[in-house]
């Protein structure tokens, strides 16, 4: 189908890109609207108004993630191993991040 008609490539990374922004954001407003909600029912929750910043940081995480996608599938064409370095880069970053360790771990 991609041969037979002209059609841009580019198209199908950002529809992906578009439709996972679009999901965020109905995800963060469903948010909103709960903490909304028990805040108005004086229930005793901790929220930190630094949250309703997310949207202005998620822009252009997305922007970087689609740019860096955009690289990387360019590159796996030429070099068809490189998604199986990849795949086990991003496990190994995944997995060496210190999200998971103690303020103890990383302080001293």
């Amino acid at each position: 189908m991609f041969e037979k008609v002209y059609f841009p490539r580019l198209v199908v990374l950002l529809s992906i890109v578009v439709s996972g922004m679009i999901k965020f954001f109905i995800q963060a407003s469903l948010l909103v609207v709960f903490v909304i909600y028990y805040l108005n029912k004086k229930v005793n929750i901790n929220v930190n108004f630094m949250i309703l910043l997310i949207p202005y940081l998620v822009i252009p995480m997305t922007a970087l993630g689609l740019g860096a996608g955009i690289i990387f599938s360019s590159l796996t064409i030429k070099y068809r191993d490189l998604k199986f370095l990849l795949v086990f880069s991003i496990q190994l970053f995944i997995h060496a991040t210190p999200i998971i360790y103690p303020m103890i771990v990383i302080l001293e």
